[in-house]
């Protein structure tokens, strides 16, 4: 078994028609008054989202060691590596504490 897919553009196009449906779904349920709440039932797994994410930086460090790790799956490196970025920004003392690299 192999890594590849026998035709990637194929399987993307159909992939973006699906998440296209979805939207124009969600959209419409929005517009015949039906709350967003349950419309986004419609929605996949897989769509982009947003929230709002609380936490400690202990929290935070620990999530950056775990889904840095070259085993984790590739999505959630880069989540990490977005999230480690920003905690080394605005944290830069003790982000390095916590990862073991303050000098």
């Amino acid at each position: 078994m192999d890594d590849l897919v026998d035709d990637p553009l194929e399987s993307q196009d159909v992939f973006e028609d699906a998440m296209r449906y979805c939207m124009l779904t969600y959209n419409l349920m929005l517009a015949n008054g039906v709350c967003p709440e349950q419309a986004r039932a419609v929605l996949p797994q897989s769509m982009m989202t947003e929230w709002y994410w609380t936490g400690s930086l202990y929290g935070f460090a620990r999530v950056c060691q775990l889904r840095l790790d070259s085993h984790a799956q590739n999505e959630c490196r880069q989540v990490a590596m977005c999230l480690n970025e920003a905690c080394a920004e605005a944290f830069p003392i003790s982000w390095k504490a916590l990862n073991g690299t303050l000098d």
